[in-house]
């Protein structure tokens, strides 16, 4: 891994943000906004009589966030800024990483979302590195890519004081778990790490789990929705044998299957696990009933206090073992995705109150309402051209047509079409989730006895089948070349009833 002296920037040079005699922050703030020629917001201005700086989706750029980063310099009382879901950029990076250079109070700072990249990275690993009191950094939802895995193995690696670490919602896929494992085996701070939606995969995941061997630190650990499977679910229960310190870790929405939960249960009952999470994989009732045998086979030793099952439908066999287990720990908690038979025994997901509106059928009626088909939309929201979408896109896309989503149904969306659960969405696995709504509407009107005539899931003949834009046509071409797709491709999107004359 290449030495941290080859991270230096130049954060010690000459010009960077000026340190200011001691005054209110609002009035450094509105001084600074003069300077830098910006109009002040009175707003932001209040936030700094606050113990929590929190200017969240505000439309700050790098040129509007400096005159908030020079008043956070000798700014005695914020112990949390939370800036996400701007767009200040590497250059708003750097100057608040200078502000922290000079700042003894701030414990927290989130900066999700603001298109920071590894320029802006490089500047705020250089600055942690020498900070003292902050503990917790989001960083997630920003441009963070393979390499710059290297850049964050430094900074856990060498940091004494950070504590907390969102990095959620990158691409660092496997080249940049790799490096993200070599940097969790030296850490000697960090005790909660988000690394969900980060495309590790195979490698990826298996070099952090083998990292885990090694680290003495880590309480909490989230590798949900990175596409791996079951030989990764093997080398982390190796690693849960050794590991006295990992309380949490959530394995949700990859491809563990009941073998690799069986591989789990050879070390649940040896490790210091208390919480675990295994929804939305592909663990059948008779795999999720043995692992809950073994767990209770061994309740004097076992530690684990949760266990999250939230799409497995549990039966009988599972029930009893539960039951067992409650008597010898009436404390353990199981939430799945059965039905209830005995509410004093279950904690269901049942108990949440679902979100109005299934996301993928708001979805389908807004792409009818406004004309769009699906070749049209997936173009669109495909920004970089991968023919494939990322949580990231999806959300931006549907927001930039017209249609918002809260961040739990966009989460639901992509779970719909996620089939293969590598984190992504490809135009196959859109139009067969399309086709499996169509089909389950289908069937619930025919169960109603609807009579269907020109229905608004009724299609044209294959003939007059065509792309509706040039935008569709071309997106379409360019993916024929790279990539085969069968003819469902060109399924339409539901059309509108035309009432008969």
């Amino acid at each position: 891994m290449t030495d941290s002296s080859d991270y230096d920037t130049d954060l010690d040079n000459d010009d960077h943000l000026p340190l200011i005699l001691p005054m209110p922050s609002s009035h450094l703030y509105e001084k600074a906004c003069r300077k830098f020629q910006q109009t002040p917001n009175i707003f932001i201005k209040d936030r700094f009589d606050e113990y929590s700086f929190r200017v969240k989706n505000q439309g700050l750029d790098h040129n509007s966030f400096k005159p908030i980063a020079v008043a956070l310099v000798n700014d005695k009382f914020i112990k949390e800024v939370n800036v996400g879901e701007n767009n200040i950029g590497d250059d708003g990076c750097k100057a608040f990483s200078e502000a922290l250079l000079y700042n003894s109070t701030i414990e927290a700072i989130n900066l999700s979302s603001n298109n920071i990249g590894k320029a802006g990275l490089r500047y705020l690993t250089a600055s942690l590195l020498r900070n003292e009191t902050v503990i917790t950094v989001n960083l997630s939802k920003n441009k963070l890519e393979e390499n710059d895995g290297e850049i964050l193995a430094v900074l856990f690696s060498k940091t004494k004081t950070l504590r907390k670490v969102d990095i959620s919602h990158s691409e660092f896929r496997e080249k940049g778990g790799i490096f993200l494992a070599e940097g969790i085996r030296k850490n000697s701070s960090i005790e909660e790490l988000n690394l969900s939606w980060n495309h590790l995969r195979l490698k990826g995941a298996l070099a952090i789990a083998n990292s885990l061997q090694f680290n003495s630190k880590l309480r909490k650990l989230d590798l949900s929705w990175n596409g791996f499977s079951d030989e990764a679910s093997k080398k982390i229960s190796n690693s849960l044998k050794t590991n006295s310190t990992l309380e949490d870790i959530d394995l949700s929405s990859n491809r563990i299957s009941s073998h690799g939960v069986d591989s789990l249960s050879e070390s649940i009952h040896s490790s210091n696990l208390k919480r675990l999470k295994l929804s939305y994989n592909p663990i059948d009732a008779y795999g999720a009933a043995k692992f809950l045998s073994v767990i209770r086979q061994n309740a004097s030793s076992c530690k684990l206090e949760y266990l999250e099952l939230l799409d497995v439908e549990v039966g009988d066999q599972f029930e009893n073992e539960y039951q067992k287990l409650r008597r010898a720990n009436s404390n353990f908690v199981i939430r799945h995705g059965g039905r209830l038979r005995r509410d004093d025994v279950y904690e269901t997901t049942s108990n949440r109150t679902p979100e109005v509106g299934d996301p993928l059928a708001l979805f389908l009626e807004h792409a009818r309402k406004t004309g769009m088909r699906l070749s049209d939309l997936f173009a669109r929201f495909d920004r970089d051209r991968s023919f494939s979408l990322t949580d990231v896109e999806l959300a931006n896309g549907l927001k930039a047509s017209g249609l918002i989503l809260s961040d739990l149904q966009v989460e639901k969306l992509l779970h719909t079409l996620d089939t293969d659960k590598n984190g992504e969405v490809d135009f196959g696995e859109l139009v067969d989730g399309v086709r499996r709504h169509r089909d389950a509407v289908r069937k619930r009107h025919k169960a109603m006895n609807v009579s269907r005539p020109g229905s608004a899931y009724s299609r044209r003949p294959s003939q007059q089948i065509v792309m509706s834009s040039p935008l569709g046509e071309s997106y379409m071409r360019n993916r024929e070349t790279s990539k085969s797709f069968s003819s469902s491709s060109h399924l339409l999107l539901p059309q509108q009833p035309t009432n008969p004359k």
